[in-house]
């Protein structure tokens, strides 16, 4: 085992290879998926119309659902960057979480406009892309959120003081860095 001091590779970077791997595996994943054939053939006079009552009722929990989630997940960082901007800091916050983030997003609203789908005769791609506003509108507008927070990393980051000091330090990690609160003898 390397002993800590000597480890290359700082521990705030340690699983990001891992990190990185299960993202790009579940891209290609969801690439492959996406791009697989229905089992079943479509009707081709009418392909996105419900056969019966009961489709209709799944259709309309389907699109209800996801202009939830849409909702759910575009307001999802409002409240982080406000807690940043307010603190003036973004001490606490895993940059590389938000990074991934990105790239995940940045490649789902990729996947969408890149679909073969949009290919097809102007009327079922744009019943496709219809379908895929929600979509696309989470994804793509938590792309902004996702600049805006890796922004305020770099505004709020600690500035050294002359004494090479961070300023970000305060008296209670003084306190518990000091010798007193080590047990370290004088």
């Amino acid at each position: 085992m390397i002993p800590p001091a000597a480890n290359p590779i700082p521990v705030a970077f340690a699983n990001v290879p891992v990190v990185a791997g299960r993202s790009v595996g579940e891209s290609l994943f969801s690439w492959v998926v996406a791009r697989a054939e229905p089992t079943e053939p479509q009707d081709q006079d009418h392909p996105h119309e419900p056969e019966d009552r009961n489709e209709e009722t799944e259709y309309l929990i389907g699109r209800i659902s996801a202009w939830v989630c849409t909702t759910l997940y575009l307001t999802s960082r409002l409240p982080q960057i406000w807690k940043n901007f307010v603190r003036k800091s973004v001490e606490g916050l895993s940059m590389s979480m938000f990074i991934f983030a990105f790239l995940g997003n940045f490649f789902y609203v990729a996947s969408i406009l890149t679909s073969p789908k949009l290919s097809l005769p102007p009327y079922e791609a744009s019943a496709f892309l219809r379908e895929s506003i929600p979509y696309l509108l989470g994804s793509g507008g938590t792309l902004m959120f996702d600049v805006t927070i890796v922004t305020q990393s770099f505004i709020y980051r600690p500035k050294a003081h002359l004494r090479g000091r961070l300023s970000s330090r305060n008296e209670e990690e003084a306190g518990l860095l000091s010798a007193d609160a080590t047990g370290a003898e004088d």
